[in-house]
């Protein structure tokens, strides 16, 4: 019996220097926390894990032991709490759940069943296959709390009807854009996720704000328009330096160039320059500067009305 072999499937493997601190750790917890996080390419939801591994609350314990292992980088919440933040990078992919998958949870998950039942109620109709299974990676790959992704798709079905009219409803893929937003700024609370709506309105605001400045009411920006004045929103720039960055870039170039008149924003924000009265004193040559360029020095005069006269004998001598 203690003679026997086994072969491990290919497919997930551990370096030997991971191995022999697990093992001298003895925490069962952590190693079988590392097996997770290698099984998800490197990622670690520590509200998914926990309830995956059955560990009733031990798995942020069981990552701060890989951390003091050196196995893992990152922060580690504290205490386990149903809002602690996935590592969720911007252009992450949500796994790929089958139907199966979102069939099973709906059967065996009564918080996700009673999640599907209320996101159908604010959608108005029946989630599709591929909706569930976009719903089951917000809950179980995300992370989110079933009350914070209700309230997104509550946010995301009237945002929608704003744009399209009461009768339309957004996709389920739709709606994963604005999760993975969520997700990646930690909006795993009803108070971030309030707080996270109102600076979005106040964002949308600003930004309409700008294109009425802009003159860009009439038609909908362009994506490098839109990532200028999302930019400039958010930088917190004033009316009047915009509409003078504005003015300035239409005097120098003929017309509006958007990396010309960003170029100014940023120019005069590096200058830590924040109003009119600080850019006319802040952004201009100095008055030596603007002395040699707009006229000579007398001396300078005197020289250049003594070679005008030699130029003239010069030329009536030739004649």
């Amino acid at each position: 019996m203690g003679n026997e072999e086994y072969v491990l499937p290919t497919g997930i493997s551990i370096s030997d220097a991971a191995a022999d601190r697990l093992l001298a750790s003895g925490d069962g917890d952590a190693a079988l926390l590392y097996i997770y996080i290698l099984r998800n390419g490197g990622r670690l939801n520590l509200t998914s894990a926990d309830r995956q591994l059955n560990m009733n609350g031990r798995a942020a314990a069981a990552a701060r032991s890989l951390q003091n292992m050196g196995l893992i980088k990152g922060g580690v919440q504290e205490t386990q709490k149903e809002n602690t933040a996935p590592l969720v990078k911007p252009g992450d992919k949500l796994p790929e759940y089958s139907s199966e998958d979102a069939k099973n949870a709906v059967r065996n998950d009564p918080q996700f069943s009673a999640l599907v039942t209320e996101v159908q109620a604010v959608m108005g109709n029946l989630l599709t296959s591929s909706g569930l299974m976009e719903l089951l990676g917000f809950y179980d790959y995300l992370g989110l709390p079933t009350d914070v992704i209700l309230l997104l798709v509550a946010h995301c079905v009237a945002e929608h009807e704003k744009k399209y009219g009461a009768d339309k409803r957004p996709t389920m893929r739709t709606v994963r854009s604005e999760a993975y937003k969520w997700a990646e700024k930690g909006v795993f609370s009803l108070e971030a996720a309030n707080e996270y709506i109102k600076a979005s309105e106040r964002a949308k605001k600003r930004k309409a704000e700008i294109r009425r400045i802009l003159g860009l009411q009439d038609r909908s920006p362009s994506p490098t328009e839109e990532r200028c004045i999302t930019e400039w929103a958010e930088a917190g720039y004033s009316d009047e330096l915009i509409s003078a960055a504005y003015d300035k870039t239409v005097l120098n170039t003929g017309r509006m160039v958007w990396k010309y008149m960003d170029s100014i924003l940023k120019s005069w924000e590096q200058k830590g320059l924040k109003t009119m009265d600080e850019v006319r004193t802040g952004d201009r040559k100095p008055e030596a500067e603007d002395a040699v360029g707009e006229q000579p020095a007398a001396g300078g005069q005197e020289e250049m009305a003594r070679l005008k006269e030699y130029l003239k004998k010069l030329k009536q001598s030739g004649e």
